[in-house]
């Protein structure tokens, strides 16, 4: 269970709590699990996971039909000073999204447009302190089909 929690998801909570060395509460487990049951509530939905079969046929439509609309514009996420809170924020909103243009440090390119964003990218995106990084979204997307 250990590998996949590191793999899918190290900043999620119960495994921070369980695997970082400081004591955790099973009361604080409890209120991390209880917060879907909390969401459920609040929209009232009486059936659990109402909400999410809902919001999956709401999107099942949506089909991507172009890899590369064309459009150099994209949504700007900056490192600043990659420290702490912002590190974290920074690296989850980077992995697994495409660069919308290229990354150049100094005159060198580091990362190509259309390039996936990995972890090894996301560290040399930091340690280089990088420019804001341009990355794809439906949003910027020109594409008429």
């Amino acid at each position: 269970m250990t590998p996949n929690f590191k793999m899918t998801d190290p900043f999620n909570p119960v495994y921070m709590m369980s695997f970082s060395g400081p004591r955790g509460y099973a009361s604080q487990v409890h209120q991390l699990v209880a917060r879907k049951g909390v969401v459920d509530t609040v929209v009232r939905t009486s059936d659990a996971g109402y909400l999410m079969r809902r919001l999956v046929k709401v999107v099942q439509h949506i089909v991507v039909h172009r890899m590369d609309c064309g459009t150099i514009r994209g949504i700007s996420v900056s490192p600043r000073n990659g420290v702490g809170v912002n590190k974290r924020i920074f690296i989850q909103t980077l992995i697994g999204r495409v660069l919308a243009n290229d990354v150049y440090i100094s005159l060198r390119c580091i990362a190509a447009r259309n390039q996936d964003i990995g972890i090894g990218l996301v560290n040399r995106f930091i340690t280089s302190r990088a420019q804001p990084i341009y990355i794809r979204s439906p949003f910027t997307c020109k594409s008429t089909s």
